[in-house]
């Protein structure tokens, strides 16, 4: 049988299963529209509408899983990570709990995509992966290890289960990216998405601050006491400076211009000046980093035209500052804001050395293992009122090796050290201006591991896992090159 022949057969046999998958999809698109059919009849109008936007967004999945990923992301973007215990009248979204015991209702969409993919790309059409799965089988076995000592330490059962999910479900998005955003024009469409979804936001943001309604946060510097920030969600100031990183980086390339340059200018702004007034040391640090490994990763004319851009920025920030009348003490502020990043006695920095110091001794009894899943540090006793909670520790490697162990760290140090050794074999970016975006927020990822438990917050571990995705994805040997849709 010659060549042609046998790819004539493939191509038959492929086209069995899915005519297959096809008519089954048919039948269940069917069922659902007379299941809501039925519904709608016994429902007010209101209700019939959010029934009928549900079901339609449950479908696509199976029937659009590229455009579910890129509705999954808007709606995470637009939604808030956290923001218990706070109260007022700021700007926020909750990510719904729709049903107890259940994930948030973003990732039960997630989940509800994966399922999809797996049951008809995966298993039916037998179609590759483009990322081993391999990792995940050790993984798997420390995750449920994990779990296992939580359960026999009697480690709070409701912090297990949301810990099994923070430490699985960011790992299966990563997967989940990576098996659908496997061209670059789609990673050019989700970055679209997030551009024009944080400019909103942005702008919503900034309205609500310079309203008196920003989010509640007492900050003291010197004379000066601010009681409202933007924002204190840092996955909103993920998302806004990974965009600036995005657009920074084509305009380098000259891949912005025109119509296109005003669109990204007009959502750069929103999200620079919410970066600014959320006033966290952390992203700015990180925007620094960020930037700093651009700067040393891009070619030579690169450079040049960073800073150029370096400049207007600053000239920039200073006719905004004088155009919104910001005065010389909130300029001091963040002076001295900046600076306490060096400030052993400050508050927060003095904290966390405290807490970091803490779960080191306490691992030191069980510093293979740690304190399983749902595990919990000992509490400092520092303030007779200490709000923050024992389960976390503002620092993801100490976070990570307290609740799956010493394995677990040693598979997220190998994982990074992978994907730093990946990037580095397409220095100097020429002609990659996204990828040389996405490797270069590594910076901040960076930043936020050193402060935050970020595994915590499952918005922030889904965003880095779309950004580390993409960022895998553009680093393939025909990345240059990928193939449109």
């Amino acid at each position: 049988m010659n060549h042609r022949s046998m790819e004539l057969n493939r191509l038959e046999n492929q086209e069995v299963p899915r005519r297959a998958v096809d008519r089954f999809g048919l039948l269940i698109f069917v069922a659902a529209g007379v299941v809501l059919g039925i519904s709608i009849g016994q429902v007010p109008l209101t209700m019939a509408l959010v029934l009928t936007v549900g079901l339609l967004a449950a479908l696509l999945p199976f029937f659009r899983p590229v455009e579910a990923l890129y509705l999954f992301f808007g709606y995470l973007v637009i939604t808030t990570d956290a923001s218990s215990g706070l109260s007022g009248d700021f700007f926020q979204i909750p990510d719904l709990d729709l049903f107890a015991g259940l994930p948030a209702l973003g990732t039960t969409y997630l989940l509800i995509i994966l399922g999809a993919v797996l049951f008809r790309r995966i298993l039916w059409e037998r179609e590759k992966l483009r990322i081993s799965p391999k990792p995940l089988i050790p993984y798997l076995a420390i995750v449920i290890l994990a779990a296992i000592i939580g359960m026999a330490r009697g480690n709070d059962s409701e912090l297990l289960r949301v810990d099994f999910m923070g430490a699985l479900f960011p790992i299966l998005c990563f997967y989940l990216c990576c098996q659908l955003l496997d061209t670059e024009q789609r990673i050019r469409r989700m970055l679209a998405i997030v551009m024009g979804v944080s400019a909103i936001k942005a702008s919503i943001l900034l309205v609500y601050y310079f309203n008196g309604r920003g989010w509640p946060y007492s900050l003291d510097a010197g004379s000066l006491s601010l009681s409202h920030v933007a924002t204190m969600d840092s996955a909103d100031l993920l998302a806004f400076i990974t965009i600036l990183l995005a657009i920074v980086s084509l305009w380098m390339a000259r891949q912005l211009k025109g119509l296109r340059l005003a669109a990204a200018i007009a959502a750069a702004l929103p999200a620079f000046l919410v970066i600014i007034f959320a006033y966290r040391r952390t992203q700015w640090v990180g925007l620094a980093a960020s930037l700093g490994l651009m700067m040393w990763w891009a070619p030579p004319r690169g450079r040049i035209r960073l800073t150029m851009i370096g400049l207007f920025v600053v000239l920039w920030a200073i006719c905004a500052a004088v155009f919104l009348g910001i005065s010389d003490e909130h300029i001091s502020f963040m002076g001295e804001r900046t600076l306490s990043v060096f400030d052993k006695k400050q508050d927060s920095n003095e904290y966390h050395l405290l807490e970091s110091q803490q779960v080191l001794r306490d691992l030191m009894g069980n510093p293979v293992m740690g304190l399983g899943l749902g595990g919990k540090h000992s509490p400092l006793g520092i303030y007779e009122d200490d709000v923050v909670p024992i389960n976390i520790v503002h620092n993801t490697w100490l976070y990570i090796w307290m609740k799956i162990g010493l394995p677990g760290l040693v598979f997220f140090l190998w994982a990074a050290w992978m994907f730093l050794r990946r990037v580095l074999q397409h220095h100097p970016f020429r002609n990659r201006p996204l990828l040389l975006a996405l490797a270069s927020s590594s910076g901040l990822w960076l930043a936020m591991s050193l402060t935050g438990p970020t595994p915590w917050y499952q918005h922030q571990t889904f965003l880095i896992a779309l950004f580390a995705a993409m960022t895998f994805v553009l680093t393939q040997k025909e990345g240059a090159h990928l193939d449109a849709d």
